[in-house]
């Protein structure tokens, strides 16, 4: 499972509440040490990604490629994953992502 994929489906698929606002920056260090980051921006019940850095952002959210499997998989093990900011609006869109990818796995 990687990240990239969800990057594609997520806007239409995560249902953030209609009042959370906020920037949430999404760092995945891959195993060869490159590095992606994925914009989060919530407002008003939706969600806008980009590959792009935002200049202010509410939460980081960062961890290796092994860290978000395990996040984003069947065990939700977040334990790993370095969270630095807004943690209601990290755990709403990490739980958000994690029911898209339970989505796809059952449909698989």
């Amino acid at each position: 499972m990687a990240l990239s994929n969800h990057d594609r489906v997520a806007p239409g698929l995560l249902d953030p509440p209609p009042n959370l606002n906020g920037v949430a920056e999404l760092t995945v260090v891959r195993a060869e040490g490159s590095i992606r980051r994925y914009t989060l921006s919530v407002a008003g019940g939706g969600v806008q990604i980009s590959e792009t850095e935002a200049s202010s952002i509410d939460v980081r959210i960062s961890g290796n490629e092994s860290d978000w499997i395990g996040a984003l998989g069947p065990e939700s093990d977040r334990s790993r994953l370095s969270i630095d900011g807004d943690e209601r609006l990290a755990g709403i869109l990490l739980d958000g992502v994690t029911t898209v990818a339970e989505r796809r796995s059952q449909a698989a």
